[in-house]
């Protein structure tokens, strides 16, 4: 038996969610911080009615899930601890409140993401899997390496050309939806030339564990979004192997965050910025040195840290201290100037100010975060910025129409009028793939999300035509 077939049932893909639900309530339903436990439980019930999407690219529910995570993660250790959440507040904020409004926020999210998205579409599935089978594994794998190195000179551009960086690395970033499409039709062929996807799967792995922020779970998280995209269904023995790769990334999730400040000192090589100096081959060296001398007070302390840091509501919980009492509410100046900062490209205006996440997060929380001199930004997140604009109750609003946003971002490339097939799928998720850290500025992440758009949508208008002719003649014919 192969380890993945091709299924047409995929109905019952909400059960995992209803589960989870259940057993949240049930362990930790009882105890000092119940009804957070309950809005938690039911916030991931909500979000999985709302945003799984039989045979499409669950980007949308994905977003909804890491924000989940990170909201309810102090709640979890609380009840472990069976103790109030604010006490493992090292801030001593008002770790329940921050977390409710969170939870409440990406309740706002999930309803903007499905009216944004509309109803599923089978024909677009349909379409997709046809476009992806009729052409060979190696074709697909051809496409990923002529990304890659595409990729590969748009970084090196963003680097050498300030002006230039933004869009570079937009462009750069949909490398993404390449590699999609070969995990894509991998699956649709039934595994058919499974060598080249592994053999692209190795290469951004390695790729990502040499890198300044060591992303090696982009590459985990694309291929499983393919996953549920082609309707594949996992056997036994591959749940198996995947419970060994899950356990896997958490353990180098914890090694990582044990080493990361050290060697992101040494990329730098003394430098401020977040840019190494050094080859990848002496990073890669580095790396191992580093993970070689931890001993177990390093990981325990990195457990700790890795937590806190997953559990993105302690700034959230300062803001809310500080946020009228000591500083006013800024009616809208925030999203205002999200909004505004991607009209304004730096290539026509060269003295638009640089975004300090960093110094944000001093002036609404007065905690004297590391900044840039030290090679880090440390952000509040765009749901206690909405609430430093708006307060308690208005802060839901541009929530909802971000939502509503991302939603339609969404069904444009994925059942648009220039959508590919697989390509539309592999652009959606590489352009909203950047949307899911609950810590990200909205200034930055609403940035990011229209200049991505743009290069995706760039990408339909003058690439695709060229690339996918054929394509685009059955999509025709299908429609």
């Amino acid at each position: 038996m192969s380890l993945i077939e091709v299924k047409d049932d995929v109905g019952p893909g909400r059960t995992p969610l209803w589960l989870a639900s259940g057993a949240i309530v049930f362990l930790g339903g009882v105890g000092p911080n119940v009804w957070l436990t309950l809005l938690s439980a039911t916030a991931l019930a909500i979000g999985g009615l709302l945003l799984w999407r039989p045979r499409e690219p669950p980007i949308l529910l994905f977003i909804f899930l890491y924000q989940w995570a990170q909201a309810s993660m102090m709640t979890f250790q609380a009840a472990w601890r069976d103790e109030p959440v604010n006490d493992l507040s090292k801030y001593h904020g008002d770790v329940a409140l921050a977390t409710m409004l969170s939870l409440l926020a990406l309740i706002a999210l999930g309803f903007g993401m499905r009216v944004g998205a509309g109803a599923c579409r089978a024909r677009a599935a349909n379409v997709a899997k046809a476009i992806a089978s009729s052409r060979p594994v190696f074709w697909w794998f051809a496409l990923y390496l002529g990304a890659l190195v595409a990729a590969g000179f748009l970084q090196s551009a963003a680097h050498a050309y300030e002006t230039i960086s933004q869009p570079a690395l937009a462009l750069a970033g949909l490398r993404w939806a390449a590699f999609f499409m070969l995990a894509f039709a991998t699956l649709t062929q039934r595994g058919a030339g499974a060598a080249y996807f592994l053999a692209a799967f190795a290469i951004e792995f390695g790729l990502g564990v040499g890198g300044y922020f060591s992303d090696f779970k982009t590459v985990l998280f694309m291929t499983a979004f393919a996953v549920v995209a082609s309707g594949a269904r996992v056997s036994a023995k591959a749940l198996c192997a995947l419970s060994v790769l899950a356990a896997s990334v958490v353990a180098l999730g914890l090694t990582w965050t044990a080493v990361k400040n050290d060697y992101r000192a040494y990329l730098r090589g003394g430098r401020s910025g977040q840019t190494a100096v050094v080859g990848y081959a002496d990073a890669v060296f580095k790396l191992f040195e580093l993970v070689g001398a931890l001993d177990g007070r390093a990981l325990k302390t990195a457990e700790e840290n890795l937590l806190r840091r997953i559990g993105y509501v302690e700034f959230f919980s300062v803001v809310l201290d500080k946020v009228p009492a000591m500083t006013p509410y800024e009616n809208g100046a925030i999203w205002l100037d999200a909004i505004e900062r991607p009209f304004a490209p730096r290539l026509l205006f060269p003295d638009k100010s640089a975004i300090n996440d960093s110094d944000r997060t001093n002036k609404y929380t007065r905690l004297g975060v590391a900044g840039a001199a030290d090679g880090t930004s440390i952000s509040i997140g765009y749901v206690a910025e909405s609430y430093i604009d708006f307060g308690p109750v208005l802060m839901f609003a541009p929530i909802l129409l971000l939502g509503l946003t991302l939603g339609r971002i969404y069904r444009w490339f994925v059942d648009g009028p220039r959508c590919v097939g697989p390509l539309g799928m592999g652009l959606a998720t590489a352009a909203l793939i950047g949307q899911a850290p609950l810590e990200s500025s909205i200034t930055k992440a609403f940035g990011g999300l229209m200049v991505t758009s743009l290069a995706g949508w760039a990408v339909l208008c003058f690439v695709a035509p060229r690339l996918f002719p054929w394509a685009l003649a059955m999509r025709s014919e299908a429609a």
